[in-house]
Order: structure tokens, then sequence, then C-alpha cells
């Protein structure tokens, strides 16, 4: 059996304050074509999810920002939504070429606290 290039279960996002905007630590896909958010929320946020993807961003070799890259956001085929209740979400991501991907929730009211998980392999 071989080995296939993986990303287990990784937060991105842990215990966020969605009173405001929120965006996830990047992740770098170097050798990965596929990739999943699960994200769950609790309080009563209203604002919108996304994704955004890097070909720019780079990291030092002792892992700090070298550079900050420049992001797109990428047309989810079903736009994910917080609308007023806690619940639940899969974002999940076909036939990435990006080197780096984070997600991104945008608030319009309300508040309450976000975790999202990131998983990413060669599909």
């Amino acid at each position: 059996m071989s080995d296939r290039p993986i990303i287990k279960p990784q937060p991105v996002i842990v215990n966020g304050d969605m009173s405001s905007s929120i965006t996830s630590t990047p992740t770098i896909l170097a050798q990965k074509s596929g990739a999943s958010y699960d994200v769950s929320w609790t309080g009563s946020p209203t604002g919108t999810f996304s994704v955004e993807m890097s070909n720019t961003y780079s990291l030092n070799a002792e892992g700090a920002v070298l550079n900050a890259g420049n992001w797109t956001a990428v047309t989810l085929s079903s736009p994910i939504t917080a609308s007023g209740s806690p619940d639940n979400a899969l974002i999940n991501l076909a036939g990435l070429e990006a080197y780096a991907i984070r997600l991104k929730y945008t608030r319009t009211s309300g508040s309450g606290t976000l975790n999202a998980t990131v998983v990413a392999k060669v599909q």
C-alpha cells in the first residue's frame, strides 16, 4: 500500500469570536488536491463563510510568515451562511491547485463562537 499525502484533522479556528469577522490560519496544500472544512458555531451569529486561495503566501524555514501573499475567494457551489442560530456545516473543496487555503467568516450581525477543522488529501 502506498502512502498518500494527507493533512489529518487540524483545527484552524478555535473558539473564534463571531462578534467580528474571522480569518483562519492558512493551510499549505503541497501535494494535496482536495480539502474540506468542518465548521460549527454556537450563539446567534449571522454572516457568510468563504474560502480563499493563494499561490504567493509563504513561510520561512522557521515557520514564520515570509510573504502574507495575495488571497482570492473561491466560488463555492453551495454558499454556507450562519443564520442566527447554532449550526454546523462541511465545506468540501475538490480539484485544488493553489499552494495555500484559508477559511473566512464575514460577520453581518449577532455573536457566537466558531470552531473549524481542515482536512486535505490527494483525490
